[in-house]
């Protein structure tokens, strides 16, 4: 081979691995941009990067699992919110003292918590502003699905004779949820 062209190779096979070290820097570059804006990760990056953020304080229950600690006053902070975290006497996402009597129960998960809202952003306070002469009962606890809402409702609910009673159920984790609480 005259010695021209092994030059004009070498020269290729330089080029070509300075554009792939130049390549791999600005694909780190972007991976890390993306990771680091909400606006541009994906909605999976999002969610898994908030589980890591924001941890539930749980007290464990023999008959539910868990349940979150009585009479909590916590901030929740995390890249895209901060939001405060109240529970009333027996650890439900209650703003006020526990009822005698409810007209309406609820019942779910981290719904109704006010993951990411507050308390008092939450639907259900939202719907308990709205209907000022009801009385409302939130019994919302970190991944409830069908079976604990069932305990949580034997447990707590039952005593406030409630006319009407609505249970959450959040398809993508309810489920599997309970199956991992009665492994």
């Amino acid at each position: 081979m005259p010695r021209s062209s092994l030059v004009r190779y070498s020269i290729y096979a330089l080029a070509l691995v300075v554009s792939l070290v130049l390549l791999r820097i600005a694909a780190r570059q972007l991976s890390e941009a993306i990771e680091n804006d909400p606006q541009i990760s994906p909605p999976s990056l999002q969610i898994q990067r908030q589980a890591v953020q924001v941890v539930d304080d749980v007290l464990p229950d023999a008959e539910l699992g868990y349940v979150l600690p009585p009479n909590l006053d916590q901030t929740i902070e995390s890249i895209d919110f901060t939001s405060t975290r109240t529970t009333d006497s027996r650890g439900f996402p209650n703003p006020g003292p526990w009822p005698a009597q409810a007209d309406m129960v609820f019942l779910g998960d981290s719904l109704l918590v006010g993951a990411g809202v507050g308390v008092s952003n939450g639907f259900v306070a939202l719907l308990d502003a709205a209907l000022e002469d009801r009385t409302i009962l939130n019994l919302g606890n970190p991944g409830a699905g069908p079976e604990r809402q069932l305990r949580i409702f034997q447990r707590h609910g039952i005593e406030v004779a409630p006319r009407l009673v609505v249970a959450g159920l959040y398809l993508a984790s309810d489920i599997e949820g309970d199956q991992q609480f009665r492994a």
